[in-house]
């Protein structure tokens, strides 16, 4: 006996420290910080931060098309066979009369033996080439309209990034909340199942009085292992949320944090904040200042589509040195090597394209037009989902005041209930249902304070304060 006390000692002692880590090593955080976390950390905020690095270097790719590009090359081609060619025989009666002017032939001896064709090879076995070229664009239309859009398309990722911001902030404080509530309903529970646990132990305390039947007991006994499965789930929902949470932030799943800001405080905040009446302008959303962006990008397309009724002109250079060796002597310093250079102008001059580029300007044109149209349609959007947001904001605030006295309701309802059944006035399924609509109330209080502070989060969003 004396050493399984030791032994408890030992595990107590060796098990405290630990505990003490655990709390020491524990992040703490309220919103606030656990939103300014994200921004810095969220894997989309990440990605968005190199959506802009993305779309810087396409505008310095797009501004290298119009500076000089300088090539270089070299090749070496071996014949087998050279290629052989037909000429005309010019050869043989040129031959043939100055035979017959040195008297060497008479002209009545020819007989025209000569064919009107022979076979010649030109070129050598082995052939070098190595040379250096370069271009320099002077004018071209759509190298103007691309520089201009890769310009935008900055633009569209940086406020694209301050959109994923704002909807990083909001999942952060969803995920905040429902740890929160979370938190708070299992300290209710906990609390509803102390209580149940010590009117069991003075109930059976009856029982051995012989005041009360055994069924009495065992029915409160069910309500017990009924909060304990409660309270289990509620454990295994509380660990998701907070590991929703921190993935969210963009923290490892396995840190510990704590929550600082108090539920109270929140709700206060939520309830508080008059933001029913504050002002909003749809034009200063950033989901509108985005859809300028691409009103921008169309208005260039078109911008594109008319210069490519234009003509492009570029400045080329070339350098070249070659060689021919019947043997591979190429390192030989006493060879010739031949060169050649050259510059010049390239104009390209569009004349006909069957339509192509007629109907290519109607369809963006259409699009710039579809996309003037969905502006609208999304600032009423903006508008209508500020109305909504506040409108759940107010209905919600006041099923919260009523949720609340509910539940406090169902609580005296409960207690009263507890206090007949320990005087032998009540009964067990008077007991039992007073309980189980103790838990709903409470069930229905804490979903309807997530749902205020949900509409509270998505009505900041709505009205652009994030």
């Amino acid at each position: 006996m004396k050493n399984k006390i030791i032994a408890v000692l030992v595990v107590i002692l060796l098990a405290t420290p630990w505990l003490s880590a655990q709390q020491i090593n524990a992040k703490a955080f309220n919103l606030k910080q656990a939103q300014e976390y994200a921004v810095q950390n969220s894997y989309k905020m990440q990605n968005a931060a190199k959506d802009i690095n993305i779309a810087r270097f396409r505008v310095s790719q797009t501004t290298a098309i119009g500076l000089p590009q300088i090539s270089g090359s070299a090749s070496y081609q071996h014949f087998i066979n050279i290629p052989t060619q037909l000429m005309p025989n010019f050869l043989t009666p040129a031959v043939e009369a100055v035979l017959v002017q040195h008297g060497l032939l008479s002209a009545d001896s020819l007989t025209g033996m000569g064919s009107d064709k022979f076979k010649v090879q030109f070129g050598s076995k082995h052939s070098v080439t190595a040379g250096i070229s370069a271009s320099q664009l002077i004018f071209d239309g759509s190298y103007i309209v691309g520089l201009q859009a890769a310009k935008i398309y900055v633009s569209l990722s940086t406020n694209s990034l301050k959109k994923t911001e704002q909807d990083v902030r909001e999942d952060v404080a969803q995920a905040y909340y429902l740890v929160l509530v979370a938190q708070e309903n299992r300290k209710v529970l906990a609390a509803t199942l102390e209580n149940l646990n010590k009117n069991l132990g003075e109930m059976k305390e009856i029982y051995k009085n012989g005041f009360i039947e055994n069924t009495d007991v065992d029915q409160v006994q069910l309500l017990v292992s009924s909060l304990n499965n409660t309270l289990l789930t509620v454990d295994q929902q509380l660990e998701l949320a907070n590991n929703m949470l921190k993935y969210q932030m963009g923290m490892d799943i396995n840190e510990n944090i704590t929550l600082t800001d108090p539920l109270d405080a929140l709700l206060n905040d939520a309830i508080g904040q008059n933001l029913f009446t504050k002002s909003f302008d749809p034009e200063q959303h950033i989901s509108l200042k985005l859809m300028h962006i691409q009103q921008d990008l169309y208005k260039l397309n078109l911008k594109k589509d008319m210069y490519a009724y234009l003509p492009s002109l570029a400045a080329i250079y070339s350098y070249q040195y070659n060689a021919q060796r019947n043997t591979f002597d190429f390192t030989h310093k006493d060879k010739d090597w031949f060169k050649t250079s050259l510059w010049g102008l390239n104009l390209n001059i569009p004349i006909w394209s069957s339509g192509n580029r007629k109907y290519q300007y109607k369809m963006d044109r259409i699009e710039l037009e579809k996309n003037t149209v969905l502006m609208d349609q999304v600032k009423q959007g903006l508008e209508l989902e500020v109305q909504n947001q506040r409108s759940n904001l107010r209905s919600y605030t006041n099923q919260y005041a009523t949720n609340k006295e509910n539940m406090d309701l169902a609580q005296r309802i409960y207690d009263k209930n507890v206090l007949k059944y320990n005087e032998g006035v009540g009964s067990s399924s008077d007991l039992t249902q007073a309980h189980n609509q103790l838990l709903n109330a409470q069930g229905t209080y804490f979903n309807t304070i997530l749902q205020l502070l949900n509409a509270k989060s998505a009505l900041n969003k709505a009205l652009n304060n994030y």
